[in-house]
């Protein structure tokens, strides 16, 4: 009879288990893939919410003047789209009542003021007070309205300001003061001055068209807003 121990029988044992048990007695804690999937999604939020508040920073530093702006900021923002009353022809038929509308009230203020002294027999004739002062507010106020006209400049308030100087004339010193029918007479009295009216009443709802200094204004003012929305 032998005397040497019997070897020891080796019972099968699982490999994940016995990892476990070996990470465990070696005090080495091994996340689970759902653990380390979460780990890596906050990861990205924090340098998601990072990466925000940056360009956050960035933009209002840049609307506040803090900091230059480089090369990579300047994007031009797509053209706005155009009004109808921006369009070819009807910037073509604006600007072409514009102007006759500006020559006539610019003549006639060149005319007050070279004949200073017959336009303001004229306002006294008609009971108008202060008949010189007014007649040279009334020639500077003139050309200035066509200058605006001219240039597209302020067109609603320059046209709104000439009708309601036409319509003033039509109803204070034309109608009332004498025969709107006389012989011999072309049209009717204050014809003139109800076509100036008109021209100014449409171009105050209208607007100047695209070929003016108040397009270039709305346009760039409509860039403007695109660019910071």
């Amino acid at each position: 009879m032998s005397n040497q121990p019997e070897p020891t029988k080796m019972l099968p044992v699982d490999s994940a288990a016995d990892d476990t048990t070996a990470n465990l007695s070696l005090g080495i804690y091994a996340p689970t893939d759902a653990e380390r999937q979460a780990a890596e999604d906050e990861a990205m939020r924090a340098a998601e919410e990072a990466r925000a508040r940056a360009e956050e920073r960035a933009a209002r530093d840049r609307a506040l003047g803090a900091v230059p702006v480089t090369s990579d900021d300047d994007v031009v923002p797509p053209a706005p789209p155009k009004a109808d009353n921006d369009k070819f022809f009807a910037s073509l038929g604006l600007v072409i009542l514009r102007l006759v509308l500006a020559g006539f009230i610019g003549v006639r203020g060149v005319q007050v003021i070279f004949d200073i002294t017959g336009t303001t027999q004229w306002l006294a004739d008609r009971r108008v007070p202060r008949p010189e002062v007014s007649a040279w507010l009334l020639g500077v106020l003139l050309l200035f309205f066509a200058i605006m006209l001219v240039i597209g400049f302020g067109t609603r308030y320059a046209a709104g300001l000439v009708a309601a100087a036409a319509i003033a004339v039509l109803v204070y010193i034309q109608w009332g003061y004498a025969p709107m029918l006389a012989e011999g007479q072309a049209g009717f009295l204050g014809d003139t001055e109800l076509l100036v009216a008109a021209a100014g009443i449409a171009l105050m709802c209208v607007g100047s068209g695209g070929w003016a200094f108040d397009a270039a204004i709305r346009r760039g003012r409509a860039q403007r807003r695109m660019y910071y929305q």
